[in-house]
């Protein structure tokens, strides 16, 4: 990462917006931030502007959000279904399986905010563009804070991406430290990147996603919940 600007810092955390220049940033960075900086206002005023307040009405607000996104969506839904049947197995209270789908839902509401570049597949990332794509669970978090309905999965989608063993982003928490919830939907959405796309699933594949979870248990996630995921895997067919 480049030098800071003199009179400038560096930004403590992905959430300060916009992000602080850097000496070496390209011409067209500017171009990246203010971007997604459009991104970001314009899905949450169309959440604020929508009155959610039933599964149903936000269904219908994340099918127009995702109008030119339908994989991301559908991807969402399968999360959903995967982190509520965790929590049910986990035995958790009706109303945190609730919040857990509902978070779930939306987990990925920040990725609606990356620009066109940021998204396309091509080679590694740089430092600067890792912080932005990382960014997407703060983002999607402080969006989900402006509507009433989902202010309450807000600390679940900030902590998605937190490492059981610590290490992870965006605050580095380790354990019971990531909300519990937070640790069902890693779970669930980690799995349903490891298993492919789902028209190309097969039993082998499935099983690879299984033991790749096994593989990280206690680094990047819960045991408890991986071992909880299994036996509702076996339900599913998975």
């Amino acid at each position: 990462m480049g030098a800071v600007c003199e009179g400038a810092t560096a930004p403590k955390a992905a959430t300060e917006w916009p992000f602080a220049p850097y000496r070496n940033d390209p011409v067209e960075w500017q171009a990246v931030v203010d971007e997604m900086t459009r991104r970001r206002v314009r899905v949450t005023r169309a959440l604020a502007s929508r009155a959610i307040a039933s599964p149903e009405a936000l269904d219908r607000v994340l099918a127009r959000l995702h109008r030119a996104r339908p994989a991301l969506l559908a991807h969402a839904r399968r999360v959903a279904q995967y982190a509520t049947a965790t929590a049910h197995e986990l035995r958790l209270p009706a109303l945190t399986c609730l919040h857990i789908a509902r978070a779930a839902l939306v987990h990925d509401l920040g990725k609606l905010a990356l620009p066109d570049a940021l998204r396309a597949p091509r080679g590694p990332f740089s430092a600067r563009e890792l912080m932005v794509v990382r960014s997407h669970s703060t983002v999607g978090a402080d969006m989900a804070r402006s509507v009433p309905y989902l202010r309450s999965t807000a600390p679940l989608i900030a902590a998605t991406h937190e490492r059981f063993a610590g290490g992870g982003h965006p605050g580095g928490l380790a354990g019971e430290a990531i909300p519990l919830g937070a640790r069902v939907i890693a779970v669930a959405d980690a799995w349903d990147a490891f298993a492919g796309h789902p028209d190309e699933r097969d039993h082998r594949a499935t099983g690879c996603a299984n033991l790749e979870l096994v593989r990280q248990a206690g680094s990047h996630f819960d045991p408890a919940v991986v071992r909880a995921w299994l036996r509702v895997s076996e339900t599913l067919g998975c």
